[in-house]
């Protein structure tokens, strides 16, 4: 299953972010690939919010991984911009996503494209800068990915990023506000050939 999102302001990535902590469950896994600075840590750090972490989100270029278990579930936050294909083979990462010695989480991982062995399951967003903005191009694959990408379209095109960024108290799961139209477009893409990779279009600032 695929879908287009046109993001056109930092705004809407921490929308998507915040979307994403209602509608993904434990075991969920997320493949962020784009060039430098197209939102990847944005969309991470607004997750993180989401699931109700505090403390600042930064991308772990150097630590590797960034655990946060206290969250409403367990966050695991990768960056492998720094590593070669074999040094990622030693880390493995699918501890992280097996539920055997970690709690099921949510897994993030940012230069997803880098990772030589992906899980069989995912959902990956592929950045990539416009002419007024980001577009990001969704790839689902399994029943469970793909159930959370339909419920984050449903609510896309429900709210908008003023209501859905208001201070609430309970951040998963909360109730979808249904009166103001969404600033994004929303475009369902040909039956996917599911990749790990897409084009990628430069964007200053984040990994």
């Amino acid at each position: 299953m695929q879908w287009r999102l046109d993001l056109p302001d930092e705004l809407a990535t921490r929308w998507l972010g915040r979307m994403l902590a209602q509608t993904l469950s434990p075991g969920s896994i997320l493949l962020l690939n784009g060039d430098l600075g197209s939102g990847k840590t944005t969309l991470v750090q607004s997750l993180g919010q989401g699931l109700g972490i505090t403390e600042p989100i930064v991308s772990p270029t150097f630590s590797l991984v960034s655990e946060y278990p206290e969250a409403t579930i367990p966050l695991y936050h990768f960056d492998l911009y720094r590593l070669q294909p074999e040094e990622i083979s030693e880390l493995y990462l699918e501890i992280y996503w097996d539920g055997e010695e970690y709690p099921l989480g949510i897994v993030a991982i940012e230069w997803a494209e880098r990772c030589p062995n992906l899980p069989s399951e995912y959902l990956q967003l592929c950045f990539s800068a416009q002419n007024s903005g980001r577009q990001v191009d969704f790839v689902a694959v399994g029943a469970a990915h793909q159930q959370s990408l339909q419920q984050l379209m449903a609510a896309y095109a429900q709210t908008s990023p003023e209501a859905h960024l208001a201070p609430h108290s309970a951040p998963h799961p909360a109730s979808h506000p249904t009166t103001p139209s969404a600033p994004v477009a929303l475009t369902p893409l040909p039956a996917p050939a599911a990749t790990p990779s897409a084009a990628l279009g430069p964007l200053g600032g984040d990994r």
